[in-house]
């Protein structure tokens, strides 16, 4: 089975996903509401080679978390790093899930740590309160 880039708008209502093959074709671009059901479905069965790529926010940590076993690697992202995504006023899930799953596949990003234990994660967001 091929490499998967997947590019994942994430949203509080819905998340966007975009799979694009390494050629830079896309394979599924499809708008789902959000629920943890509906991301393990959203991924359930693509392969054992998937790469996920989603911009920093509330939800980010909670998405990996839930995503995580179905899938090779999850890479977060700062959304200002992201200039083409950040400062291209043509502004969208699907144009930035496409954006988000490109710059995976290109290499072209840069990670932002997130803790994977939850009890730091949770004493990080009451410090920050």
């Amino acid at each position: 089975m091929s490499t998967l880039y997947v590019g994942l708008d994430i949203g509080s209502s819905s998340f966007h996903q975009l799979i694009m093959l390494p050629d830079g074709s896309t394979t599924i671009n499809r708008r789902c509401q959000m629920s943890e059901a509906n991301l393990r479905a959203a991924f359930t069965g693509l392969g054992t080679d998937v790469h996920v790529h989603l911009e920093a926010g509330e939800l980010a940590p909670w998405v990996r978390s839930v995503i995580a076993p179905a899938v090779k690697r999850v890479v977060i992202s700062h959304p200002q790093t992201n200039a083409w995504i950040a400062k291209d006023p043509n502004k969208g899930d699907r144009i930035d899930a496409f954006k988000l799953a490109e710059l995976l596949r290109m290499n072209r990003f840069t990670e932002v740590y997130y803790a994977t234990d939850e009890a730091r994660r949770v004493f990080k967001q009451l410090v920050q309160h």
